[in-house]
């Protein structure tokens, strides 16, 4: 019986055994169709696979195949699965050494019976939820997948393996199936706190989807069934300010205040708004009581000493970055804003050991993206540093990783038609900065934006920036056909 997907399966419809494997290429449509698949079989044989995995997580025997360098999850060595006590593992002994294992394959299979895996299978513990939710503590997402839809084999009517499925392909970015796990596990969940927490997590899907509205439906049913969750009142304010709100999100969070024992992430983002707003005392007393109910907010000492840089407190700044990473040694973001409140400060020997602590935070992902910092450099100020290219290079790809990631996912799914519509003669051109005010940018712009012949060209400018009323602002918004302030977007819109 073959359970292979994919490409391969041409090569065994064409292969002289053809007629004596039965493919259920057709019929396997999902991990659930496999699942039953596995069920009927003595014993799965395949390389690292996510097959693999799934008769893991069944309690199914299988002898995996592993190449020389393997995954991370097999080790590098021994016979035994530290994850599923069905598997065996039958390793390269040499890099590309598949004829070794496959002659280790076939003298073990000359001396199997059904019965020899039959011990393991009845002895091995069912897959369960507390397993699923292991692995996505751990960001084993594909192995929570797997495991949820095990226990969804047995028990289709599991509320938790519904949910857990809902979150680990959340995770993978699979926002349509998350969707439709946490509708099946609506549809099971009568107990109005933990469907008030399904109902939170749907609309954080809905949220990294671009479905701001349907996401704010969602936080608002949760709140209505259990109004004392701090994470659901920010993260429906936080969409709303996405959806150019500003006023309505600062509302929602202050409700929340009147609901919550639990108020300080509730008082920092309400700290941010006022500073935004330019309220810069109001923020000061917020992001103090936000300290105040808690004192190892490392983000929450970042906003603080931002604020106090601002107001140009360099001293006050630079002891709360310094607390910041005392909280959170990592906390990157607090280490590069560190190091450009000691440039301002002139303090040239903090200013080396920050500049070599942010070199040394980027350059310790590696390769990987996702491996750099939780809070990843602002690619930008990277720039200033001494650097190379393969290190600017790697600080922007950290970035993207980070804080683009599920846009671009949906991006790659838009149709564009990069063909301009036939609606003017002139060419349409579009300038994006957070410089249209006041700044050194601002004034090498002014006299380019002046000079377009707005006979052939129609010109935009968008503003990601503050409005600051100043004469410069005035004058960038008379050069230009069209003044668009975007700065309450979200990166979705």
């Amino acid at each position: 019986m073959s359970l292979q997907k994919g490409e391969p399966v041409e090569e065994l419809r064409t292969s002289p055994w053809a007629g004596r494997v039965l493919d259920l290429d057709a019929e396997l449509q999902d991990f659930t169709d496999t699942a039953a698949a596995l069920q009927a079989v003595d014993l799965l044989v395949s390389v690292d696979a996510s097959v693999v995995h799934l008769a893991g997580a069944l309690n199914r025997p299988c002898w995996a195949l592993l190449a020389h360098g393997p995954d991370w999850r097999w080790l590098h060595e021994g016979e035994a699965s530290a994850w599923y006590p069905s598997l065996h593992l039958l390793r390269q002994r040499a890099p590309q050494d598949w004829a070794g294992v496959i002659a280790a394959l076939r003298k073990r299979l000359a001396a199997w019976s059904p019965a020899d895996t039959a011990e393991i299978v009845d002895n091995a513990a069912q897959p369960t939820p507390t397993q699923a939710l292991a692995a996505l503590n751990t960001g084993q997402d594909a192995l929570a997948e797997s495991l949820c839809r095990a226990v969804l084999v047995c028990d289709d009517a599991s509320l938790d393996a519904w949910h857990l499925l809902a979150l680990a392909l959340k995770r993978q970015q699979r926002f349509a199936e998350s969707l439709a796990a946490f509708d099946q596990a609506l549809a099971l969940a009568s107990e109005p706190a933990f469907r008030a927490v399904v109902l939170a997590n749907r609309g954080n899907t809905h949220q990294a989807a671009g479905a701001l509205d349907a996401a704010v439906a969602s936080y608002r049913e949760s709140i209505a069934l259990a109004p004392d969750q701090p994470n659901a009142w920010s993260a429906l304010g936080q969409v709303l300010l996405a959806q150019g709100q500003p006023a309505a999100a600062e509302a929602a969070w202050r409700e929340g205040l009147t609901h919550t024992a639990a108020p300080a992430g509730l008082l920092n983002l309400l700290a941010t708004a006022a500073q935004r707003r330019g309220a810069v005392a109001e923020a000061e007393a917020l992001f103090t009581r936000s300290l105040a109910h808690d004192p190892h907010s490392a983000p929450t000492e970042y906003n603080l000493a931002n604020l106090c840089h601002d107001q140009g407190r360099l001293a006050e700044a630079i002891t709360h970055h310094r607390t910041a990473l005392a909280i959170d040694p990592g906390y990157m973001l607090a280490q590069t804003a560190l190091l450009r409140a000691l440039q301002a400060a002139c303090d040239f020997a903090g200013t080396r050991k920050a500049t070599v602590a942010v070199l040394s935070g980027v350059d310790a992902g590696g390769d990987d993206p996702l491996a750099g910092p939780s809070h990843p450099v602002f690619p930008f100020a990277y720039l200033a540093l001494p650097s190379t290219r393969a290190q600017q290079r790697r600080c922007a790809r950290q970035w993207v990783a980070r804080q683009l990631a599920p846009q671009i996912a949906r991006a790659r799914d838009i149709q564009y038609d990069p063909r301009p519509a036939a609606t003017s003669d002139r060419l349409r051109i579009g300038y994006l900065s957070s410089d249209l005010h006041a700044h050194a940018t601002a004034y090498l712009m002014a006299e380019v934006l002046e000079r377009h012949d707005r006979r052939r060209v129609e010109v935009f400018a968008y503003s990601s920036g503050p409005d600051d009323g100043s004469e410069t602002r005035g004058r960038l918004i008379r050069a230009v056909d069209h003044f668009v302030e975007c700065s309450h977007f979200s990166h979705e819109v």
